[in-house]
């Protein structure tokens, strides 16, 4: 079932989200990937609907609904994520964070180990202020958005704002054509034209600024370490990603103290559409986490 709704923040602003699956199940508060919002998890409805799963979706400050909040920083939505927990009355939650949604979930379980059980990560992002790490990834626009001087920024986001005028069936082949990895192609194939395209209009839709945001805010330092994170971290990473390297999680799964990651053999950076069971049920406690076939390597720190 899925529910849009909003909140006021205690200095006003607003806060979007969405709720998907079953509203009396057990919750996953999710972190949306970049150039994104709170739709790219929209696929996972009646999946969770079916096994008693419920989640909980919002935008970040300057995407979709959600009013800006300049100059914020990763603990600044850990801030924002409690109203919204305490608000819909959680007393506990797991986190995902997909994506550049990643830092954001490690913030969430840094601030608030009181609200958090545990922290998934899928294809996430690092600390990138290692010029190398950067020039790692694998879309041009994420490497854009990590080294865009300030001063440019403005015209970054114009460029942004006009993606959203591309039709859909431009916009989701323009994607599929960005993809190296061929798991990642064929799952943006079977997505419907509104699966594949709404999550990224409602990402540009306040002209880029949520967007340029997101990334300043995961590009600069972090005002915490991962190392502080006390809560238990598992990260899943597609052997065949290639947009975000194996390399960043297997350097976060070395920092954060109860960390361990899964490689998950012929899977990309998409790997939730085809891995729904191993990771919403390992997050609300279901089972282990572990892909039922052989993974080339699974490392527990």
């Amino acid at each position: 079932m899925k529910r849009f709704d909003q909140i006021i923040l205690p200095d006003g602003r607003n806060l979007a989200f969405a709720e998907f699956g079953d509203p009396a199940g057990s919750p996953i508060y999710y972190c949306h990937g970049g150039i994104s919002s709170k739709l790219d998890i929209a696929f996972v409805d009646s999946f969770c609907e079916n096994n008693g799963i419920r989640i909980i979706a919002p935008d970040r400050p300057a995407i979709g609904e959600s009013d800006r909040k300049e100059g914020r920083t990763l603990l600044d939505w850990a801030d924002d994520s409690r109203c919204l927990l305490e608000n819909l009355h959680i007393a506990q939650t797991a986190v995902l964070g997909w994506s550049l949604g990643g830092p954001y979930a490690l913030a969430c379980g840094y601030r608030l180990p009181d609200l958090v059980s545990r922290v998934g990560i899928i294809g996430g992002a690092g600390n990138f202020d290692n010029p190398e790490a950067v020039k790692a990834l694998g879309l041009w626009i994420d490497r854009l958005l990590f080294t865009c001087p300030e001063w440019l920024q403005w015209l970054l986001g114009a460029g942004l704002q006009l993606s959203a005028l591309l039709p859909p069936e431009i916009a989701k082949q323009t994607l599929i054509n960005e993809l190296s990895s061929q798991s990642d192609r064929e799952v943006v194939k079977a997505l419907s034209l509104e699966d594949a395209t709404a999550f990224i209009y409602q990402g540009v839709s306040n002209g880029g600024v949520g967007v340029l945001d997101d990334y300043n805010a995961v590009g600069r330092p972090w005002n915490f370490s991962p190392s502080e994170i006390n809560v238990e971290v598992r990260i899943w990473h597609g052997e065949e990603d290639v947009l975000c390297p194996i390399s960043v999680a297997q350097e976060m799964v070395g920092q954060v103290q109860k960390a361990s990651l899964t490689v998950v053999p012929q899977a990309g950076h998409f790997l939730l559409h085809k891995n729904l069971d191993m990771v919403l049920n390992y997050l609300v406690g279901k089972h282990s986490g572990l892909p039922s076939i052989a993974e080339p390597g699974t490392i527990n720190n």
